[in-house]
């Protein structure tokens, strides 16, 4: 019987292939089943995130995408970690609990309306209810506290200015005293008319822009007293029924196909990885034997001659 060497249609040879074939059932099967419960415990015992969420209106000087982004900012977050107290709530620093707002912390624009959605997912509900509802809050806060400190600034500024004003008039009022006693009140010359109007003149300026000033300071402290709101909460913070992401379909929908991926992956390339560290080895296949047919008595040119057939019909006597 002949013997030759073949390559089928498979990855390894018979022997290496019958050992190796429940393997690969094995890992297209048992690998992504393993890989999919290993999923789903980890899933299971990740801590749940409720979510909460609150939308406001902003009526600030900025655009509703730039107060969005001041939601993330340290000032707005320190003074929302100040407000509860999170950093002896939570036991860490101002800087971590800056790091755990900033990625809990989620908004979302309007664009008919310019209305901002702040979302807020934590493991507790009222501390992501919490904090969702101070977020405006501190935003509001904050831009206040930039309106009043230049509303201080020009306050401050306008006072300098009142006391620079008023030691111009004592001085311009000091002026006008002196040349008085050195021409009198009515003097009959021109010269020394002309030089009292002047003085009298410079006086009357200087008082009444110190008058001025003075009313400066009374309209911006009127306009501080009126310092508005700068956030406008249109919904109050509602904690979702269900933890945010527990139940989400998209959750066990990644977690499904990482497994199956990571399964057949492990079935494929497992035996290719062999057939790369032995290649030497190829099945040999044993062709088997060609049957000898056996000659039919029956069949006239298969029976032998006999030596009477093999004499011209004419010679027979």
């Amino acid at each position: 019987m002949d013997e030759s060497s073949q390559l089928p249609g498979r990855f390894l040879p018979s022997k290496v292939y019958a050992r190796w074939k429940w393997t690969v059932r094995f890992g297209l099967f048992a690998v992504p089943l393993i890989l999919f419960l290993v999923g789903g415990i980890v899933l299971y015992l990740t801590p749940s995130k409720y979510q909460s969420k609150t939308v406001f209106e902003y009526r600030g000087t900025r655009t509703p995408a730039e107060a969005a982004a001041l939601l993330k900012t340290r000032n707005v977050q320190v003074n929302v970690a100040h407000a509860l107290e999170l950093t002896k709530q939570w036991g860490y620093d101002s800087e971590a609990v800056q790091m755990i707002l900033s990625s809990i912390t989620e908004s979302k624009i309007d664009p008919a309306s310019g209305q901002i959605e702040v979302s807020v997912k934590h493991t507790e509900k009222e501390t992501a209810r919490d904090i969702a509802a101070e977020l405006p809050k501190a935003l509001d806060r904050y831009e206040a506290t930039l309106e009043r400190n230049t509303i201080n600034r020009r306050l401050d500024a306008t006072k300098r200015a009142i006391v620079a004003a008023e030691d111009e008039a004592a001085e311009k009022r000091k002026a006008l005293s002196l040349l008085i006693s050195v021409r009198g009140e009515q003097p009959v010359e021109p010269v020394a008319k002309l030089d009292l109007d002047a003085a009298r003149i410079d006086w009357e300026q200087a008082h009444r822009h110190a008058a001025d000033l003075r009313t400066q300071v009374a309209e911006i402290g009127l306009e501080l007293e009126r310092v508005g709101k700068f956030a406008t909460v249109h919904s109050e913070p509602i904690i979702s029924q269900y933890p945010a992401g527990k139940n989400a379909e998209e959750s066990l929908g990644e977690v499904s196909l990482e497994a199956l991926g990571c399964g057949l992956l492990f079935a494929l390339l497992v035996p290719y990885l062999f057939e790369l560290a032995c290649p030497f080895h190829r099945r040999r296949v044993k062709l088997p034997a060609k049957k000898a047919v056996a000659p039919d008595s029956t069949d006239e040119w298969s029976t032998p001659a006999k030596p009477s057939d093999l004499v011209p019909s004419g010679l027979n006597g």
